[in-house]
């Protein structure tokens, strides 16, 4: 009995996991090339943790453990990761445009808004001119009469000339 429980402790063995791909090494170290710019330590160690690292996987790996590996920080300390600055761009672009937009809206809307004043008319205005117009109407239309008056005062007169010229009086002949 003690021999099956030996037989269900026992671990079995981890199944072997496809094979890691050494990690990509730094631009010129394979050629023993110096970087062109003064972080040649830093690539050196970079390289160095890069070599640790792969050691300790295939350690790992061979020994039939599992490999558990935390991807470094992008870029060093000071550096800004390729895609924020597309990002950076499209905001402060789109924050831009947006205030240019609202700024020639404003504008157009005031231009609008000052034709409109000049083409729509006052009540206050309109009824004080039509309260002349009536006034000045009222005075033409007495001035007309007063004209007529005196045509017909005229014809009368020279009606009655005539008839006093002629002989019988009667205004015949």
């Amino acid at each position: 009995m003690s021999a099956q429980a030996q037989q269900t402790t026992t671990p079995a063995p981890a199944p072997q996991g496809p094979p890691i791909p050494p990690l990509p090494a730094r631009p010129g170290a394979a050629t023993g090339a110096q970087p062109r710019d003064g972080r040649d330590a830093a690539g050196d160690a970079t390289e160095n943790a890069r070599t640790a690292i792969q050691n300790a996987m295939d350690a790992a790996t061979n020994a039939g453990q599992a490999v558990v590996v935390q991807p470094p920080p992008f870029g060093r300390s000071g550096d800004i990761p390729p895609e924020v600055i597309p990002i950076v761009g499209i905001v402060f672009g789109s924050l831009v445009t947006i205030a240019v937009v609202t700024a020639i809206a404003r504008f157009a809307t005031r231009v609008f808004e000052k034709r409109m004043d000049r083409s729509v008319l006052r009540a206050d205005v309109v009824q004080s001119q039509l309260q002349q117009l009536q006034t000045s109407l009222d005075a033409m239309s007495i001035e007309i009469e007063r004209i007529g008056e005196a045509q017909r005062y005229q014809a009368k007169l020279l009606a009655e000339r005539e008839r006093a010229a002629l002989p019988d009086g009667r205004g015949g002949a």
